[in-house]
């Protein structure tokens, strides 16, 4: 009877152990050509770095279905959920080119 709960209880703590770093995807909706660096997927609870291109005429507009760290003109950083999350990228003139 130990045996059988203690056996449980190793495969219920396994379980719940992979569950916290499944890999999911990350997609760009919008913008893909913007994009200098960002990858497909990742773990649950890694840090994401996503670079985009550097514009001198205007600005990028970032959007993310979670929450965005912008780091500097062109990279921006985020914690990945126990999701597949979803970018979306714009440029935007500043009307003096």
């Amino acid at each position: 009877m130990k045996k059988a709960i203690v056996m449980i209880l190793v495969l219920a703590i396994t379980l719940s152990l992979c569950a916290c770093g499944s890999i999911h995807k990350i997609r760009i909706t919008s913008g893909e050509n913007l994009v200098d660096e960002c990858p497909k997927s990742a773990k649950a609870g890694e840090t994401v770095t996503v670079r985009t291109l550097s514009i001198t005429d205007g600005w990028i507009d970032f959007s993310c279905s979670e929450d965005v760290e912008r780091i500097d003109e062109t990279m921006y950083q985020f914690i990945m959920p126990d999701h597949d999350v979803t970018i979306r990228i714009s440029a935007h003139s500043n009307g003096l080119a």
